[in-house]
Formats: structure tokens, C-alpha cells, sequence
């Protein structure tokens, strides 16, 4: 039986064997880098993980009559 290091060893290397001639990773990582350096340009915004930090989500504003 087989070690399982040598197991996973074993699956990556059938990985990087599956995605060698593919197209479509090239394109992905292309346009992974063009939308980072969007980002860095400040014309977009990554998405995730935008939650209220927490001195923003002890501000109470108090809303009185409101209705939707």
C-alpha cells in the first residue's frame, strides 16, 4: 500500500498532466493578473469579505418613522 504522500504526489502530477496543453487556464490567469491590476488602478473593487469593520458596527444611528 501506498504512503499517502505518495498518493498526492501522485494526483498533482496527473493534474499538472491534465492541464498542460489547456487554453483556458492560460486565459483564467490572464485574466486574473488584468482584473489585479485593475484593482491597483482603483477601477474596480475585489469582491468578499467587505464586512463592517467593528467601530463601524457599534455606530448606532437611531431611525424614527421610517418606513419602506
Amino acid at each position: 500500500m501506498e504512503k499517502i504522500s505518495e498518493q498526492i504526489a501522485k494526483l498533482v502530477e496527473d493534474s499538472e498532466r491534465n492541464f498542460e496543453n489547456d487554453t483556458s487556464y492560460e486565459e483564467l490567469r490572464e485574466a486574473s493578473e488584468y482584473f489585479d491590476e485593475m484593482v491597483k488602478q482603483g477601477i474596480v473593487k475585489k469582491r468578499g469579505y467587505n464586512l463592517l469593520s467593528i467601530d463601524q458596527n457599534n455606530i448606532i444611528q437611531p431611525s424614527f418613522n421610517f418606513q419602506r
